[in-house]
């Protein structure tokens, strides 16, 4: 019988689990090509692919869209959904994401100047910005368009200071709550500085309440916009628009509601211009950006601590008007759409310290104002 010293033991161990690491690593299939879906304003949107050797777009294919301010994908990503942002003419778009790539259904929204949209169990739920509510349509198994399902209006919720202010929705976040795996929804309102709380009952939007806490109130002039979540999910992140400043809630699911418990409020736009745009946490859940426009330009960087909370690690100017900006599934790559420059800027992302590089290399329109970008 063979006896291993325990020091040779641990060494013995160390290099098996390094062989293992290194093999893994190297195996590891490397992605070098993306799809990027590009909306805005203007009349049409577009899909490109991204190499992310040569840091080249190739055209896939144009879809023509008024305003298509806002994209998503259904489930299985063969239908791409456009929002028309048009005033009270404002539509819904259904599109075939293989070729021939057509439109496969229109709808007029029941809302005003919709400026987000989200896919959800065969529904799209649009949030109406001109009119403080969120519109509900059905989706077909060929991805048509139906009827509008359900409007959720948050009038009745509003104290006197409606005559003041008015409802202004601005993003719609689907949340499973990590105790009953409940579904809920937390939609923005930036105009009356508010989140409110929805639950869906028996897994059908078409039963959808208000939570017992309704909404949460924020200090005046917030203007809350958009919202990510910590890879866990036990935190959400807010971006405010109007103060921007960013806020770390806890999130707790009791007696089939969900409380937020803000845990930090920091600046994320030290030069004050009222004009904070997106927000995402990186892949890895390591970091997260904020962009920033109107004054100097750019993005926000944070590291996220291991409780959750946040430390600014600096900031990178951008081209003019960074209002969206999407990062590749692998963390390497910052796509900025630059609305005002009508270009996606490129950076390359340091995943030990989250910094970021600017490539030089941009995607230039023009005839389209960027205000949506998706890569998958």
């Amino acid at each position: 019988m063979v006896i291993i010293k325990r020091k040779y033991l641990f060494v013995i161990i160390s290099v098996v689990i390094f062989c293992l690491g290194y093999f893994f690593f190297k195996n590891k299939p490397k992605i070098d090509n993306f799809i990027l879906y590009i909306g805005g304003y203007g009349d049409y949107f577009y899909k490109y692919s991204f190499n992310s050797k040569t840091l080249e777009f190739t055209l896939i294919s144009e879809f023509k869209c008024k305003n298509a301010s806002f994209l998503t994908l259904n489930s299985k990503e063969d239908i791409i959904f456009a929002l028309s942002e048009n005033g009270k003419y404002s539509k819904q778009y259904s599109f075939a994401n293989i070729s021939p790539y057509n439109q496969i259904s229109e709808v007029k929204n029941s809302g005003i100047d919709p400026c987000y949209i989200t896919y959800y169990k065969e529904h799209i739920l649009s949030a109406n910005y001109g009119d403080g509510t969120i519109s509900i349509f059905s989706v077909d198994s060929a991805g048509c368009l139906g009827k509008r399902v359900k409007k959720i209006d948050f009038l009745n919720l509003n104290s006197s200071s409606l005559y003041l202010k008015r409802s202004r929705l601005h993003t719609i976040k689907r949340v499973k709550g990590r105790a009953t795996s409940n579904e809920y929804l937390l939609a923005t309102d930036l105009g009356l500085d508010r989140i409110y709380f929805l639950k869906v009952l028996q897994d059908s939007l078409f039963n959808i309440s208000l939570c017992d806490t309704s909404f949460i109130e924020l200090p005046k002039d917030s203007g809350p916009r958009h919202i990510d979540f910590s890879k866990d999910g036990r935190f959400m992140y807010l971006l405010n628009e109007k103060s921007g400043k960013l806020m770390v809630f806890s999130i707790v699911e009791s007696n089939n509601n969900l409380l937020l418990t803000k845990l930090q409020d920091t600046i994320a736009d030290r030069y004050n211009s009222h004009a904070s745009a997106d927000i995402h946490v990186s892949p890895n859940g390591k970091f997260l950006y904020t962009s920033h426009r109107k004054n100097n330009d750019g993005i926000s960087i944070f590291r996220i601590t291991d409780n959750g909370l946040v430390e600014k690690r600096g900031y990178q100017v951008t081209d003019s008007y960074p209002r969206n900006f999407a990062i590749s599934p692998d963390g390497n790559f910052m796509f900025v759409a630059c609305q005002k420059d009508k270009k996606i800027q490129l950076f390359r992302i340091n995943e030990k310290n989250g910094f970021l590089t600017n490539t030089k290399k941009t995607l230039n329109f023009i005839n389209l104002e960027p205000s949506c970008i998706i890569v998958k």
